[in-house]
């Protein structure tokens, strides 16, 4: 009986921490966290899966604190407790070799977010539906990854698997890969070709979602491009025609590559970096 009602309030104020992470309350998630820990994690406390929960969310309220050795120190732990529970390609362990790859990829260590993202993808790929969010999310970031490593043929491929397995769907986000392809294209300095992408992007998303904050920063980043190839004119006729279109006020642009935000709040912990 006494290990229901710790268990209960066990997975209460785990719930509470995370809720205070979400809205910014960062200093008191970290309070309830490790209080938690203190009290809880340990041989004969609390089963594994549940301790494991408690270093990932910990791992999490560190990342948005900007502390990453001790984010990365709890995904690890994590980790460790989720291979010994289960076994080291179970689907348990993807949502916290998720936030390892984001973590890896805010420091720039490309490296090392190519390898757990890549292992996220593998175990999601053999365990889930290919059009599941998960999948889907997994390989436009690894993607991404490697885009970052130069590999730009093998990231064109995972590009376009997702624009193929989601085009057919109403789940999306097809438009996130079309936008993705404009940027690697323009990374590659192919303009023609990226130049194309972005008008597919901008006509996919006024389509399927009007407009909306990603539109928004792909109108701005499409903006910047045709500034970028001298077509100052052109840039100027879009900002003109997109006055009904707040693009001048939707935050900071990420000047690299984009993140996700149809998916922020199903994987990534610190949303102020999507």
């Amino acid at each position: 009986m006494q290990q229901v009602e710790d268990n209960y309030y066990f997975d209460r104020m785990l719930k509470y921490g995370q809720c205070r992470r979400e809205i910014g309350d960062y200093a008191l998630a970290q309070l309830v966290l490790e209080d938690l820990k203190t009290n809880y994690a340990g041989p004969h406390k609390i089963d594994s899966e549940r301790e494991a929960m408690l270093y990932d969310e910990l791992g999490n309220t560190y990342f948005c604190r900007q502390d990453k050795d001790e984010a990365a120190a709890n995904y690890r732990k994590a980790l460790e407790l989720l291979s010994a529970e289960y076994y080291p390609d179970h689907s348990k362990l993807t949502p916290v070799l998720d936030h390892m790859g984001e973590l890896y990829l805010s420091a720039g260590d490309f490296e090392a977010a190519h390898v757990v993202c890549q292992k996220s993808l593998s175990i999601k790929e053999k365990s889930r539906l290919q059009t599941s969010a998960e999948t889907i999310e997994s390989m436009r970031c690894c993607a991404i990854i490697e885009a970052y490593l130069g590999n730009y043929d093998v990231a064109h491929k995972m590009i376009d698997k997702g624009i193929k397995l989601l085009e057919p769907t109403t789940m999306g986000p097809v438009e996130e890969f079309i936008y993705l392809k404009a940027k690697v294209l323009q990374m590659q300095e192919l303009y023609a070709e990226a130049d194309a992408a972005y008008r597919e992007a901008i006509a996919t998303f006024c389509k399927r979602l009007g407009r909306c904050h990603r539109l928004t920063k792909c109108l701005r980043d499409y903006i910047e491009f045709l500034t970028l190839t001298g077509k100052t004119e052109d840039a100027e006729k879009l900002k003109a025609h997109a006055n009904n279109i707040d693009i001048t006020n939707t935050g900071e642009v990420d000047t690299t590559l984009p993140h996700s935000t149809y998916y922020e709040k199903l994987r990534y912990p610190a949303t102020n970096l999507h």
